[in-house]
């Protein structure tokens, strides 16, 4: 934390005002309190819908960078170029927007939540309607 109770001042300023870290120009910044935002939409069942289906057609691959020298580990990840969804997208199209992706993954478990539930009380009514199968004597 920086003097000012903002992120920490590495690299350039943010579109939030804050200079934080995470590269060049501070692209990684977090910072997520309301008074820094505006237009803000809340999702509703449609939209979050709509970006779990996004999120599973993200296409993830193992590779190395062109950089990584011989015997480095695989790194784990999707490709950009293959990817149609702007979220997990930095706006310099290159790099990797985390709080965009995580943000997707919430919206994901959002919906994994409702369907599980669903799934739960379907399974509870069937139990109930079930007929005894047991012989009685």
């Amino acid at each position: 934390m920086c003097e000012s109770g903002g992120p920490a001042q590495i690299g350039g300023p943010a579109a939030c005002g804050f200079t934080c870290c995470g590269g060049p120009g501070g692209s990684g910044c977090p910072v997520s309190r309301r008074s820094f935002k505006r237009d803000i939409e809340h999702l509703g069942q449609e939209d979050l819908a709509r970006i779990y289906d996004e999120l599973r057609k993200i296409q993830l691959s193992t590779y190395h960078y062109k950089t990584d020298p011989s015997g480095t580990p695989r790194h784990l990840g999707f490709i950009i170029d293959d990817t149609k969804t702007p979220y997990p997208i930095n706006a310099d199209g290159i790099s990797v927007d985390l709080y965009g992706y995580m943000s997707m993954s919430v919206a994901a478990i959002q919906m994994q939540s409702r369907e599980i539930a669903a799934l739960r009380a379907e399974v509870a009514d069937l139990r109930r309607a079930k007929p005894r199968s047991g012989k009685q004597r």
